[in-house]
């Protein structure tokens, strides 16, 4: 069984560079760059992660996290602001610090 992944993260060159890892291990990927656009397909498709931006145009990823874990889909908060991130944010999800290097090779 594949599992479908819904990315929000704003910058298209690191929003690209990710769906490319995931695709590439598999997974079904549904990309997106807004709070608005990624809460409305929540709405729409059933998801197993959410990979989420800390910072988007329109607010955080935390607020597209709000809903994920309303309707039970799990949450990675992928960021390089993780300090700014209220306390309560980082205790309830998963987070993760940019950058991030998918396949580093020594």
């Amino acid at each position: 069984m594949t599992h479908r992944i819904l990315l929000v993260e704003d910058d298209p060159d690191v929003r690209l560079l990710m769906e490319g890892v995931l695709l590439d291990a598999d997974y079904e990927v549904d990309a997106t760059d807004t709070v608005r656009s990624g809460c409305a397909l929540l709405e729409t498709l059933p998801y197993d992660l959410l990979l989420a931006d800390g910072r988007l145009p329109d607010g955080t990823g935390p607020m597209v996290a709000e809903r994920a874990h309303e309707i039970g889909v799990k949450v990675l908060v992928v960021t390089g602001y993780s300090f700014e991130l209220p306390r309560e944010h980082i205790s309830r999800y998963e987070v993760l610090s940019k950058p991030v290097r998918p396949r580093e090779r020594f």
